[in-house]
């Protein structure tokens, strides 16, 4: 009889060859019309130091609208 061979699992050799995202669907019917709501998740893993250090705050500048004046009449 043979002596079974023990071969390692490495990280390096397994890669995602397809993925299934979990969907959920929501339809509203109002009258005759209908809408359709698609809740998807989404499993990502992360790194273990993803997350640790709080993110970079970034200013918008905002165009100053006019003003309207109030006429007194």
């Amino acid at each position: 009889s043979k002596t079974p061979t023990v071969v390692p699992i490495q990280e390096d050799d397994r890669r995602l060859i397809a993925s299934d995202e979990k969907t959920k669907r929501f339809i509203l019917g109002i009258g005759k019309q209908r809408i359709a709501f698609d809740f998807t998740t989404r499993v990502t893993k992360l790194p273990p130091t993803t997350g640790d250090q709080p993110a970079d705050v970034l200013s918008f500048e905002k165009k100053k609208k006019p003003r309207r004046r109030n006429s007194v009449a």
